[in-house]
């Protein structure tokens, strides 16, 4: 059961991520950024955690243009400067789309069968 459990936050952690590059895609045309889109209230989380998965996704290279440096107290400064996706960004994107196609595919031929 743990198991099923660590799983359910993994995709929930996912989803989330996926939310805020996908927020950033369509963005891809604006000539400046609406940080709103990417909110803990519309994300549905802390700020924390909304600020360390900005840092891990501009470590990761897949976003470039802000900056968000940890302070000691568990907070972040965001520094938004010109916000925008990057090509490694965009190839996430593009596979984790197939992927979730496939196994949606998958899971209702599954769901025929039974």
């Amino acid at each position: 059961m743990e198991k099923l459990e660590y799983n359910k936050r993994m995709e929930e952690y996912a989803k989330t991520i996926y939310k805020i590059l996908s927020s950033f895609e369509r963005q891809i045309d604006n000539p400046g950024f609406d940080m709103d889109e990417i909110s803990p209230d519309v994300l549905g989380i802390s700020k924390l955690r909304r600020d360390r998965y900005l840092q891990m996704l501009i470590d990761a290279g897949y976003i470039a243009g802000i900056r968000a440096k940890e302070l000691s107290n568990q907070t972040f400064n965001i520094i938004v400067t010109a916000p925008h996706i990057t090509l490694k960004g965009l190839e996430f994107l593009a596979e984790n789309r197939l992927m979730r196609r496939a196994y949606n595919f998958v899971k209702d031929a599954k769901d025929i069968i039974r």
